[in-house]
């Protein structure tokens, strides 16, 4: 499935209310910006699609607050 693909069918399973924003910067990389009471639900969208290994979690200090970055993996993507 392309990144493309996951993104739309992203948006479909959470709707497109919960996801603000997306970025494909090269393959197999996709930022998602999401509503922050979203989370569980994507989380959950996700891992149903196979992104079930968490690699880490970073925490950046933005202007207002602090952004958290999800850094999953597919299964049998490396």
């Amino acid at each position: 499935m392309s990144e493309k693909e996951i993104v739309d069918k992203l948006r479909q399973g959470v709707g497109v209310g919960g996801v603000l924003g997306t970025t494909i910067p090269r393959a197999r990389r996709i930022f998602v910006d999401i509503e922050r009471k979203r989370l569980k639900d994507v989380i959950q969208f996700l891992k149903n699609e196979g992104f079930t290994h968490l690699s880490t979690i970073t925490g950046l200090e933005v202007d207002d607050g602090i952004e958290l970055l999800y850094h999953l993996n597919r299964r049998g993507s490396s």
